[in-house]
């Protein structure tokens, strides 16, 4: 599924940033991804993810690097700065954005989505929960038939049609 940074990279003509945990040299000027799939602010949460705490102790350390890089040049280049003003736009976009999400919600049908309320993937009312309910020891999810038709894919992420609607706006 692709997600949304990735679509609004590729919209906006951007890269889409590497992991920052990705072995090898890393290139910090255009962006790193700290993100980990089902990572959550509390430790205990999702154990074999890297936590918050350990996210932010990585975006500290590229601020560090950056920081130090930019002391050992004299003048800025003119696309790295042009690059700065363009992201201020796009973050000053993200409010007209989860505007747009919340119309995709509460008119659907002018999206082409069907379901606004539940989930393609998960458990319990709507589809919202990650976690399954237990049936005799076993773990039941349930599927949505198309995607498509669903603005949620599961309790907390968007399908990759709303994620795709939503960066050709920014």
């Amino acid at each position: 599924m692709t997600s949304f940074s990735d679509n609004l990279a590729q919209f906006s003509n951007l890269p889409i940033f590497p992991p920052y945990v990705q072995p090898g040299a890393h290139q910090f000027t255009d962006g790193t991804n700290f993100a980990s799939t089902g990572a959550s602010v509390l430790d205990e949460t999702h154990p074999r993810t890297i936590r918050l705490r350990l996210q932010l102790s990585y975006f500290k350390d590229v601020a560090k690097s950056l920081k130090r890089a930019s002391f050992s040049q004299t003048k800025p280049k003119a696309s790295q700065s042009s690059k700065g003003k363009y992201v201020k736009t796009v973050i000053g976009n993200l409010t007209s954005m989860l505007k747009a999400l919340g119309d995709r919600v509460a008119n659907p049908s002018k999206y082409g989505f069907k379901e606004e309320n539940a989930a393609c993937y998960g458990s319990g009312p709507y589809r919202g929960m990650n976690y399954g309910n237990t049936i005799n020891g076993t773990q039941s999810f349930e599927l949505c038939s198309n995607p498509r038709e669903y603005v949620w894919f599961d309790g907390g992420h968007t399908t990759e049609r709303a994620n795709t609607q939503l960066a050709q706006l920014l």
